[in-house]
Order: structure tokens, then C-alpha cells, then sequence
């Protein structure tokens, strides 16, 4: 492959590799979601149209790389359109299958030639094409004059169709020509080329089945033709009747190819050049251009809490009072120009999560064929938008709860016939903005988690003891489900049963600060939903001090701050808590967490917080308020905790840590079951 573009700069090539694989990848995509949709749409013609021209601009794009081997898989897929076109009844599942292997024998060829691998070929898929066509035009016959109006001559390559197109641009019909060889016919490879000739004469031939040179028309019964004429049905059969050659004659009009261009009008757009208003509109950006932007945005609004800062400084001075008010109305102004700035900034690196969304259809569709269960997936928010970093990342997380949904949670038709349940079981992704942040579920309506199963593999697994099985509540309970190497299976499969896909999910979700929560009712199905940041970027954060150092938590996860007095925490089972409007919330002092030293005012404060679905306290010093902070990662060298999620840089120069609240809520548990076993 790129063999063909020796005249371009290495530089040059490099460019168009990148942009010829990220075109063909996203076509790949939009293919599969296509024939997924044309499975329930088989009479959609306008769906058809669309596929056929997403293989037709990647076939144009392979070949002019020199990538042959996906182009001659994309021109097996265009002639086997013209077979769907003919007849919507030709839609059928084995058809749909043929073309979705075709769809995944063209990723597989252009990840192989990305990375320089040629294990795969095109054989394969080309071949089992053309033998289903073959199996197609075998089993049709000619129906004769008014039945139903159904070809029965082989597809038509794409040379052929040109043809067609031509034809019917000067004014030409096309006919469907059949001829019964007369019995006393012997030799009909030469009857067949007399016939040619004389056919040839009446109008422009554009396909002969069998071939006159083939060794089949020795023992055809009949030869088929197509005929492209200005001539009439009469002409037609005249010129084609040669005495002691042809017997009877057939002759029709085909409707077939109406959509490559009708007589006297205009001929039809090329596929490859049908770009919608929409396509126009975008314009690809790499994605290490939009980071550097948002690298500068970050460094911006640093310089903008800097002025910030100064201004403060100054505001106490009566002799640069007057300074320190123009620094304020410039800092106002320079705060909504950055302010602008960071959302369009941010606003490039939003996708839709459908952009994860369309890989699980098919997914579902390959699981539950193998399972012999039947699964729909339903899709709900896809155009909802979140950082493309974050999007990628779902990919693997979503793709273990999936699996295990189709594996373990969807029954098998007879199973859902007997608890009267409908026999296609159904999984449901749905994207939803809440507040500042953004949820993915996914649901099923399976057979649920049984909650007593899970408590007895987590004791066998030693991640519960037995005497605290019967204390924890069932939401506690279903969270084990995340434990590493447990699983509810007891037997282990192709997709799912080894225990280590869940644990995957809860740690791929917390590395992009988010949480991850399971709901499930036994025999009604099982929901995972995941609370994610919108970007990774930048957060508005509260800042607070504890023994005169400051931190910061996200405030998506800040419920509410309460003043409470020194005497004002109740002690519940040695633990401090909060009695807050009839509910009793965990107090945890990050002064303990952290072991720092100091005295804590007669006034304290508590910051009510969400951690891993359920409310706690952390009691600090002094609220600071409000702020917007950039994100800066911490490298492994400067920590060794698990506490930090990031670091920021604040207007007077200081580095600020921000706080992961789950890991917080872990520390304190890990520090109350160590002092029970020392106790």
C-alpha cells in the first residue's frame, strides 16, 4: 500500500494516512449503523442509496491509496446492492449478515494495513458474495407475461450499469430478452453467437447469461439477454428469431435500474458526490491541536486569577486605589473574553456519545446470535455531548457491561416465555445531562443480580465476612458486584464468567473522576449508571483550608456546607456524625485522614458531600469559596496517595491539591476497620 504516491514528501503521506483513516473508520461506522437500521427497514430504498454510496466512497478513497484489497471488497458490496435493489424481499437476514462481515473484513484490512499487518484477505467475504448471488440467480425462473415483474438475470457490474445509464440517456429502453433454444438446436455455442449478431443489430447488448463461450450454454435450455433499444417488443422478437435456432421468445421492459437515470433526463448525481450541508459544515481537527488550545485557554485563566489576585492586593492601599479599580473593570473584561473563549474552546472537544453509542448494536446483535437469545438495543440521547477523551474511554467500561448483560442477564426465549416476559429481552443506553455532569446507563430487563448469591461468592472470595453479610443493606450488598475476581457465574464462557470485567468498569469510571452506581430487582433487570464529569479540563471547585493549607473538591460533588458548633456532632457507634433534617450523615475530619496537627476553632464547618452514592461530611477549617481551576495532573513522583484527583495553580502563584472524594470516603473505611482490629 502508498506504493502509488512516491511523487508526494514523506511529510505529504503522513497527512494523507491520517486523514484516509480517520474518513474510512467513521464510513466503517456509519455503514454498520446503516444495515442495522435496514434490517428493520428492508423496503427503505433511500436507505439502500445511503449505504451504497458510503461503500462507493470508500472504495474511491482505497483504491486512489492503493489500499486494493478494501476497494475489491467495496466493489463485491455495490454489485450485491444491485441484487437488494431489485426486490425488497431479497433484504433478508443471511443477506444482512454477508454484508455486515463484509463491513468487519474492511476494518480488519484497514487496521492491518495501519499497522503494517497482511495476515487478512478479501477472498474470503468476495467469495461467499459471489456464491450467494450465484445460489440467488440458480433458484429464480422466469415467470412469464403478467406475473410479477421480477428479473431474473444475474446483478449488473458496475461497468454494465454505466452502460445502462448511457443508454437510457439517448433515449433507449432497456429490455429483458429471454430465448428458448428450438429442440432440433445441436450446436448452440454457435446458435447462441447468431443470435448475438442478430440482437446486436436491434439495440446495444449490455449482459448474456450463460456466456457464449462457457461451457454451460452446451446444455442451456434457454439464453437470457439484456437489450438496451429504441426498437419495440416486435422488432425485437423479429430480429432474434432464426429459424431451427430460437423457439419461443420472451420479451420485457425492466423497470430495473429506473434509478440510475431515466430516458430523457438528466442522469443521477455520483454517489461519491453527495455530501450533505452538514459534511460542508465540518471540518476535522487533530485532536493534539485542540489540547494545545485548551492547554493556552488554562494558562489564561491562570493569568486572569493572577490580576485577579493583584487587584485584591491593591484594594486596601488608598494611593493605588485608583489602580486597583481599573485592574478590576480589566479583569471583569478580560474575564468574559476567556470566558468565551474556554466554551468554544470546550465545545470542540465535545462529540456525541453516540460516537460510542453506534458500536454496541452490533455487538449485541453478534452476542446474543452466539447465546441463541434474542436482544434489542434500544439508544436514547445519543446526540447528548461530552469530552471526546471521556467518550473514548467508555468504550471498554460499556462494552464489559454489555457482555454481561447479554450473557448473564438476558434469559434465553424460553425462559422469558415461562416468567411470561416477551421472548426478545431488551438493553437500553441512555446519555442524560444532570446538573454539571452527565449519566450513562445502561439497563436490561433480565433475570437482575440475585443479592444472596453475590453475599456468599464475596464471603468465598474473602471480600465479606459472615458477620457482616446479614448487616449490609442491599444497595451495599450489589456493590460488591465490583469486587475483583468475583463473579455470580458458575460457568465461565467466551464473553463473560472469569470476575474480571466489573472491577474494570468501577476503575475505568473512577479514572475519569466519575462514580459508578448498580440498581437491580431480581427477575425485572439490572441498571448501571455512571456519573461523569462533562470534561476533564477545567471544573468549578470549592475551595476550602484545613490547618492553614487549602484544597479543593469539584463542586458537582458538594451538596451543601453547615456551621455547626464544637458539641453540635452526635457520636453514633464511636463514629462522628451529622444529624441533618432527620438524617444522620458520617463526619469525616480530613485533619485524621491526612495526619495533620492543630487545634480546630470552637466554630467548625462541614461540607456535605455525594461519595459514592451516599452522603458524608467532611469537616474543615475555613470555606475560601468558589473557583474555577484548571486541571493539572500530578505526576506519580510529587504523590503517593490515592486521595488526589489533580492540582491547579491559583492567582497568587500557589499550587492547589483537589481532593477525590471517593477515595477520601475509602481511607476513612480502611482507617475504622484497621483500629477495630487492633482494638
Amino acid at each position: 500500500m502508498w506504493d502509488n504516491l512516491d511523487h508526494i514528501t514523506e511529510s505529504e503521506r503522513e497527512e494523507l494516512k491520517k486523514a484516509f483513516y480517520a474518513e474510512a473508520y467513521e464510513i466503517v461506522e456509519k455503514l454498520q449503523d446503516s444495515l442495522l437500521q435496514i434490517e428493520e427497514h428492508r423496503d427503505d430504498k433511500d436507505l439502500l442509496t445511503a449505504i451504497r454510496r458510503h461503500v462507493h466512497t470508500l472504495k474511491g478513497d482505497s483504491l486512489s491509496v492503493g489500499l486494493t484489497s478494501v476497494g475489491t471488497v467495496c466493489h463485491g458490496m455495490e454489485d450485491f446492492f444491485v441484487h437488494l435493489f431489485r426486490d425488497a424481499d431479497l433484504v433478508n437476514k443471511t443477506a444482512i449478515e454477508l454484508l455486515l462481515s463484509c463491513a468487519d473484513t474492511i476494518h480488519q484490512l484497514l487496521v492491518e494495513s495501519e499497522t503494517g499487518d497482511s495476515s487478512s484477505s478479501a477472498d474470503k467475504v468476495t467469495e461467499r458474495m459471489r456464491a450467494y448471488l450465484q445460489e440467488e440467480n440458480s433458484v429464480s425462473e422466469y415467470t412469464g407475461p403478467g406475473q410479477k415483474d421480477k428479473t431474473v438475470f444475474p446483478v449488473f457490474t458496475e461497468y454494465q450499469r454505466l452502460q445502462i445509464q448511457k443508454a437510457r440517456l439517448v433515449g433507449m429502453r432497456l429490455f429483458e430478452v429471454e430465448i428458448v433454444f428450438h429442440e432440433l438446436c445441436k450446436e448452440r455455442s454457435i446458435a447462441a453467437c447468431m443470435i448475438v449478431q442478430r440482437l446486436g443489430c436491434a439495440g446495444e447488448i449490455v449482459a448474456v447469461s450463460p456466456a457464449t463461450d462457457s461451457e454451460e450454454i452446451e446444455t442451456a435450455k434457454r439464453i437470457m439477454f439484456v437489450l438496451a433499444s429504441k426498437e419495440d417488443e416486435e422488432q425485437i422478437r423479429q430480429a432474434a428469431f432464426i429459424s431451427g435456432i430460437t423457439g419461443a421468445t420472451h420479451i420485457r421492459v425492466l423497470a430495473c435500474g429506473a434509478d440510475i437515470g431515466a430516458p430523457g433526463k438528466p442522469a443521477a448525481a455520483d454517489p461519491a458526490q453527495h455530501i450533505s450541508k452538514l459534511e460542508n459544515e465540518l471540518m476535522r481537527v487533530e485532536p493534539a491541536k485542540i489540547d494545545r488550545i485548551m492547554n493556552l485557554v488554562g494558562e489564561l485563566i491562570i493569568g486572569r486569577s493572577m490580576i485577579e489576585q493583584i487587584a485584591r492586593d491593591l484594594e486596601g492601599d488608598t494611593v493605588s486605589s485608583g489602580i486597583s479599580a481599573r485592574l478590576f473593570m480589566a479583569n471583569a473584561y478580560l474575564e468574559r473574553i476567556v470566558a468565551d473563549l474556554q466554551k468554544s474552546a470546550m465545545k470542540m472537544r465535545m462529540v456525541p456519545v453516540n460516537h460510542i453509542f453506534r458500536r454496541f448494536p452490533k455487538m449485541v446483535r453478534d452476542l446474543s446470535s452466539h447465546s441463541d437469545k434474542k436482544v434489542l438495543v434500544y439508544l436514547h440521547g445519543r446526540e447528548t455531548e461530552l469530552d471526546k477523551k471521556i467518550v473514548d474511554a467508555l468504550g471498554e467500561p460499556l462494552s464489559h457491561i454489555i457482555r454481561n448483560a447479554v450473557d448473564h442477564g438476558i434469559e434465553t426465549p424460553e425462559e422469558r416465555k415461562r416468567m411470561g416476559k416477551a421472548e426478545e429481552g431488551a438493553i437500553t443506553l441512555r446519555a442524560y445531562h444532570e446538573a454539571s455532569q452527565i449519566v450513562i446507563e445502561v439497563s436490561d430487563d433480565g433475570r437482575g443480580i440475585d443479592i444472596e448469591t453475590l453475599k456468599r461468592k464475596a464471603i468465598e472470595s474473602g471480600f465479606l465476612e459472615i458477620s457482616e453479610s446479614d448487616k449490609i443493606s442491599d444497595s451495599t450488598g450489589l456493590n460488591l458486584i465490583f469486587c475483583s475476581g468475583l463473579s455470580t457465574s458458575s460457568s465461565v464462557s467466551e464473553t463473560s464468567g472469569r470476575g474480571v470485567g466489573m472491577d474494570a468498569v468501577k476503575a475505568s469510571v473512577q479514572a475519569l473522576k466519575g462514580m459508578t452506581y448498580v440498581e437491580s430487582k431480581q427477575g425485572e433487570g439490572t441498571t448501571f449508571r455512571m456519573r461523569l464529569p462533562l470534561t476533564l479540563a477545567v471544573i468549578r471547585a470549592l475551595l476550602f483550608e484545613v490547618s492553614n493549607r487549602q484544597y479543593a473538591i469539584p463542586i458537582s460533588s458538594v451538596t451543601e456546607a453547615v456551621r455547626i458548633s464544637k458539641d453540635g456532632l452526635a457520636t453514633i457507634d464511636g463514629r462522628d456524625a451529622l444529624l441533618l433534617r432527620d438524617r444522620v450523615v458520617p463526619v469525616i475530619s480530613l485533619k485524621d485522614i491526612f495526619e495533620m496537627a492543630g487545634t480546630s476553632d470552637h466554630k467548625q464547618l462541614v461540607i456535605v458531600v455525594n461519595a459514592g452514592g451516599r452522603s458524608i461530611g467532611l469537616r474543615v477549617d475555613r470555606l475560601i469559596g468558589q473557583q474555577e481551576l484548571v486541571i493539572k495532573s500530578v505526576e506519580e513522583n510529587f504523590t503517593q496517595t490515592d486521595l488526589i484527583a489533580g492540582a491547579s495553580i491559583l492567582g497568587d502563584g500557589r499550587a492547589i491539591l483537589i481532593l477525590d472524594v471517593a477515595a477520601v470516603y475509602r481511607k476513612a473505611i480502611e482507617r475504622e476497620k484497621s483500629k477495630e482490629v487492633t482494638a
